[in-house]
């Protein structure tokens, strides 16, 4: 096979094509376009272009895992169940150590390494009150921000993230008591993605304020730790 291929520039977009052909006959077989909006996409438009006239010539695609699933070549969104532990202190009572967390996340690729996302998720404890069982308690926060990817053409992506949103305690204090709280947080993670439209992340997050429960009492959830299974499409 005989490949050809060039650069463009348009404004501050790049645009990547290259064509393949039997190098016996002279017959063209594909010609694949990319565009690269900015210089830190080369890599991965290389990778696509790599990927396509491979496809278009039978060519079995190298990756660490032998399965890939079918998917568009750019990412939209992405749908993350994430499962975890919640380390909480709540003035007032005292909370067992380890509190199940349970988190449904929505991202948007504005671009390829820059997200905007919203997170709903569901927090289950025990409390107790002077020793005495308090019973359990649930805190429904509601999170909306934007998380950065690095390296976002590789397998192995890091990213970090800032949070703003709205929680609800419930099931601790009696209903009138009750006060919905604005809580900020800072997050880090990793994901793997070894498949187009699969992969899974592993997720830290701290809060940076209290989370008003009642008049009388605040909650504050330290940190987060929790593993995801993310969904591209």
């Amino acid at each position: 096979y005989v490949v050809q291929g060039r650069l463009d520039k348009f404004g501050k977009e790049f645009l990547l094509t290259a064509s393949i052909a039997d190098a016996r006959t002279g017959e063209g077989i594909a010609r694949v376009r990319e565009p690269a909006p900015e210089e830190i996409d080369f890599p991965w438009a290389a990778d696509r272009v790599g990927d396509q006239l491979a496809d278009a010539v039978g060519l079995k695609e190298s990756r660490i895992f032998d399965v890939t699933l079918e998917g568009s070549d750019d990412p939209v969104a992405h749908l993350n169940l994430k499962l975890g532990n919640t380390i909480a202190a709540l003035k007032g009572f005292n909370i067992d150590t380890f509190t199940l967390r349970f988190d449904l996340e929505v991202d948007y690729y504005l671009r390829r390494y820059l997200l905007v996302y919203l997170e709903a998720g569901l927090a289950v404890g025990r409390a107790s009150e002077e020793g005495e069982p308090k019973g359990t308690f649930s805190l429904v926060p509601v999170t909306f921000g934007l998380k950065y990817v690095l390296f976002h053409q590789r397998e192995i992506r890091p990213y970090t993230g800032l949070g703003l949103g709205l929680g609800l305690i419930a099931d601790l204090v009696e209903p009138e008591e009750r006060e919905l709280s604005l809580h900020f947080h800072g997050l880090m993670g990793v994901a793997y993605v070894p498949w187009r439209n699969l992969g899974f992340n592993l997720e830290a997050s701290m809060n940076f304020n209290e989370m008003r429960v009642s008049g009388g009492s605040s909650l504050l959830f330290a940190f987060n730790l929790n593993f995801g299974v993310i969904t591209i499409f």
